[in-house]
């Protein structure tokens, strides 16, 4: 579900600043920003004077719009209309100017400069809030807004901790508990999920890059469902391809799957450098748990680091 939003702020550059920002947020459409707190009455007015579907989930007020002051224009928002989750920008976050937004109806404070993750969280939050007081009162969409997923980043500082290995034994149990999962491998250079599920799929999390709305008939395409029912959106097998995801396209990719998950999404981002060195045997001890079990400590997840399936004559029992 799209989240719109709302900015009021007064002066140019802080607008600019501040919608640069919110475009990059997934699933959101910021609104032209309202110049002052007239302007900003006064379309939020024609917006709810249907049935309200056309309200923004969230206004941003900046500490100095005018000419009514933020606070007093936060308490007049809120008290005519409820379902809008409003919050205040300001570079005062102290505790009593945090308690008096608080008190005016503000759903949250957003310190100044702003921040991406300060601003997804707050805006976030608040866009939730106001798609749950839409659903009490009747007048909200079909779904919810915000991701329905869980998220579990597994990283490493450096290659060979078994980042990889730790991501695929989660994601195996959530499967294998009833939750549906999905294991996305942001490892873009180098990643292995592929090679430690024994998975060849012409499809990569490179090919979703660039695409603007990530529909569900897309991502299925992107998806390959391992035999185990995990959903896999793996690395692409040319490491160059991976120079076509960004910061931008990473946090689309992975907010089109959790919206869309049923239950947890764990991604794997990369670890910071992948060594080179030689690659030492695996640890597995019998069949058919070996392939479960390799490990390949320097990381790499070369093939030499992968178990084969046993010969009758290795297997036989001693005369």
């Amino acid at each position: 579900m799209v989240t719109r939003i709302q900015p009021a702020v007064s002066d140019p550059d802080a607008a600019r600043s501040l919608v640069g920002l919110l475009r990059q947020l997934p699933d959101s459409e910021p609104m032209p920003p309202a110049v002052d707190s007239a302007q900003l009455l006064d379309a939020l007015a024609q917006a709810g004077g249907g049935t309200g579907a056309d309200l923004p989930e969230v206004v941003l007020v900046h500490e100095l719009i005018g000419p009514q002051p933020a606070l007093e224009l936060i308490r007049e928002v809120a008290l005519r209309f409820p379902a809008v989750g409003v919050v205040l920008i300001t570079r005062d976050t102290s505790p009593p100017l945090y308690s008096a937004a608080m008190d005016a109806g503000a759903r949250g404070v957003l310190g100044l400069p702003l921040s991406y993750d300060e601003l997804a969280a707050r805006v976030g939050a608040a866009a939730s809030w106001a798609a749950g007081v839409r659903r009490h009162l009747g007048g909200g969409g079909e779904e919810p807004a915000g991701p329905g997923g869980t998220v579990v980043a597994v990283t490493g500082a450096k290659g060979g901790v078994g980042t990889t290995l730790t991501a695929v034994q989660l994601a195996l149990a959530a499967q294998a508990s009833g939750r549906g999962s999905a294991l996305v491998d942001m490892d873009l250079q180098s990643g292995d999920v592929a090679s430690y599920l024994d998975v060849q799929f012409r499809r990569s999390v490179a090919d979703l890059a660039g695409i603007e709305d990530i529909s569900a008939r897309v991502l299925q395409d992107a998806v390959y469902t391992h035999e185990s029912g995990l959903g896999l959106l793996l690395a692409p097998g040319e490491g160059e391809r991976g120079e076509d995801v960004d910061d931008r396209a990473s946090r689309q990719i992975v907010a089109a799957l959790r919206a869309r998950a049923p239950s947890s999404t764990p991604p794997t981002p990369p670890p910071s450098r992948r060594p080179t060195s030689p690659c030492c045997s695996p640890r597995p001890t019998s069949w058919p748990s070996a392939r479960r079990n390799a490990w390949c400590a320097c990381g790499t997840g070369c093939r030499s680091a992968r178990p084969r399936r046993p010969s009758p004559s290795s297997t036989a029992p001693p005369e």
